[in-house]
């Protein structure tokens, strides 16, 4: 992968995590994390179309525990999001990754440490239709393993009222923002 294709990569997601994430408030604890730059970003360039499903899984979940051992190396290091922007375009394919990656946590003993949040542009959630707009809060321009510290999660929970109606939220949130808006985001990134 060429360093501009890197960079288009890069700039996307800053773009959806700028104008989505952080400008839509989907997530209420990203702002600081970014604000503060303790958000990294790896893409995993190793995956392509041309090699196995298994190969392409491998090499994710190898980058997983890397990505993992810099985050109990690193603790000024917030979180950490693993862009796949090639081998994963099938959504049903990904959600075998996720459960892989939910496995490898568990092989490491890693549960109650770290857990993992999941994104993709064709992201479908089990109980709604593919165009429902809720769907929008998760999908992002690549498919993504986002790493989040658990001990995070329970700072960030401290001062929330009710963290069960963030979801709730995003869902109405989505929807009202509308399909206009979702498409001008989409022509944003790639």
């Amino acid at each position: 992968m060429h360093s501009s294709e890197i960079n288009q990569i890069q700039c996307a997601m800053n773009t959806w995590i700028t104008q989505v994430i952080v400008g839509e408030n989907i997530c209420p604890f990203a702002k600081p994390v970014i604000d503060n730059n303790r958000l990294k970003m790896a893409i995993l360039t190793d995956t392509r179309a041309d090699l196995s499903f298994e190969a392409n899984v491998e090499l994710g979940l190898v980058r997983l525990v890397e990505e993992m051992n810099f985050l109990t190396q690193h603790p000024q290091t917030e979180t950490t999001i693993i862009l796949l922007p090639s081998g994963f375009n099938d959504f049903e394919d990904f959600l075998d990754l996720i459960e892989m990656a939910n496995s490898v946590i568990e092989e490491f003993n890693l549960r109650g440490t770290y857990q993992i949040a999941h994104f993709h542009p064709n992201y479908q959630f089990a109980d709604l239709e593919y165009d429902d707009l809720a769907n929008f809060t998760n999908r992002a321009p690549f498919p993504t393993l986002h790493i989040i510290r658990e001990a995070s999660i329970g700072k960030a929970l401290n001062g929330v009222k009710s963290p069960e109606s963030i979801p709730e939220r995003n869902i109405r949130h989505a929807r009202k923002l509308g399909a206009d808006f979702w498409a001008k985001i989409k022509q944003l990134t790639p």
